[in-house]
């Protein structure tokens, strides 16, 4: 089925219509950009900086905000902000090093106390020993992969000086 074009008449008498419309959606307050909450702190930016090598707590900086601004930002929003825009010192957990100190110490601490338990518990013992036997093997695997690294290195050293 064809759709059949109105006469041009028509199209200009529903025209003026058509125009008023135009004209009253392009006056019409409308929503062009979102505005978010990281918008409102980089207005604020200036006064942010000056928190910068004070070591105050977010917490407090949050509520400076919240009082004086009337702004609600939560902490990790502010502390983020803060960090990526302001650079802002950022902590770093170590938990590698975290894991490694309670491993020796429960090492050392079984060590300590091994006669005392081989008396009360003959199995815990035993698993004493396995465990002294992984960190031996662990040892020696460590030592096996730092040779194999460094033939490799030099044998890439080598050919690298031949090209």
């Amino acid at each position: 089925m064809k759709n059949k074009l109105p006469p041009d008449h028509d199209l200009l008498a529903k025209k003026m219509v058509f125009q008023a419309c135009v004209d009253a959606a392009l006056k019409s307050n409308r929503k062009t950009m979102k505005v978010t909450i990281r918008d409102k702190l980089r207005l604020i930016n200036d006064e942010l900086i000056m928190f910068k090598d004070s070591k105050i707590s977010y917490k407090i900086i949050r509520s400076l905000i919240k009082e004086k601004l009337e702004l609600n930002v939560s902490e990790q929003t502010l502390r983020e902000h803060c960090q990526q825009e302001l650079g802002f010192f950022k902590r770093e957990r170590n938990k590698e090093n975290k894991s490694k100190i309670d491993a020796s110490t429960t090492a050392q601490e079984l060590n300590n106390n091994s006669a005392i338990d081989a008396s009360i518990r003959p199995e815990q013992a035993s698993r004493l020993q396995d465990l002294q036997e992984t960190e031996l093997v662990t040892d020696s695997n460590k030592t096996a992969l730092s040779t194999s690294i460094s033939k490799q290195t030099k044998s890439l050293l080598n050919q690298l000086e031949n090209y």
